[in-house]
């Protein structure tokens, strides 16, 4: 989860938002990589400030809930609702 939270962190440094923050669009690569996908409503600015920092820091509060929501299903034998969380 670490790895998924550190390479949002690296889209905002790029002064990017995704804004489609959902498990189906990350891909583990390699066990060790994460690749981002699903870019086609992202938004770019031309700095951080606060509202950028606040948006941000919501992308990275829902990526890591992503890793309690899931682990919580896989506890319940559930799949993985990659579509909804």
């Amino acid at each position: 989860m670490q790895l998924m939270v550190r390479s949002i962190k690296e889209i905002h440094g790029a002064l990017i938002h995704h804004q489609d923050i959902y498990p189906r669009n990350m891909l583990v690569v390699s066990g060790s990589r994460i690749v981002w996908i699903g870019f086609d409503v992202s938004t770019t600015f031309d700095m951080m400030g606060s509202r950028e920092k606040e948006y941000g820091e919501y992308e990275v509060d829902l990526v890591k809930s992503f890793g309690k929501v899931l682990k919580n299903d896989q506890r319940e034998g559930l799949p993985p609702n990659t579509k909804y969380y």
